[in-house]
């Protein structure tokens, strides 16, 4: 058993004889390492806004579109077996059953458009437009922006 420890320690020396306790570029690697990990996190933050703000469009915008469904479906008559029912449009006139403090759907619509294109840095005409018009040039202006800076040279 000596003799193993003897061999065991001898082979041990020998090996580690020309190891460095620590790699030159040590600090190198940890430099590196360290920058990656905050340039991933940076871009996962990126990410989490970007996603998180489409979301909270999104979420609003179904919310929306429930909302003006429900409406729609709670103030509709009945559809009888002669008149065939006709999809409601959102440029339809708005009954006036609704009190004067409560804003229509269409409304609503346009008026969570305009706070998010506000948001966003666009401005859209939602005085002098129609709420389908609003809704066309809120959905198009991330495209147009993009096509824009494509064109600016020309």
């Amino acid at each position: 058993m000596n003799e193993d420890a003897k061999l065991n320690d001898f082979l041990k020396d020998r090996l580690e004889a020309d190891v460095p306790g620590e790699p030159p570029r040590l600090e190198a690697i940890l430099h590196a390492a360290s920058a990656a990990a905050q340039t991933r996190v940076a871009a996962r933050r990126r990410s989490i806004r970007l996603w998180g703000g489409l979301l909270a469009a999104a979420s609003l915008a179904a919310l929306c579109l429930f909302a003006v469904h429900m409406w729609t479906s709670s103030t509709s008559p009945s559809p009888s077996a002669s008149a065939p029912s006709q999809p409601a449009l959102a440029s339809s006139p708005v009954p006036s059953s609704l009190p004067a403090s409560v804003p229509s759907p269409e409304q609503t619509v346009v008026n969570a458009i305009d706070l998010l294109s506000t948001f966003d840095g666009d401005e859209l005409d939602v005085e002098t437009n129609s709420v389908v018009e609003v809704l066309l040039a809120w959905q198009d202006a991330p495209y147009e922006d993009a096509v824009a800076d494509l064109f600016e040279g020309n």
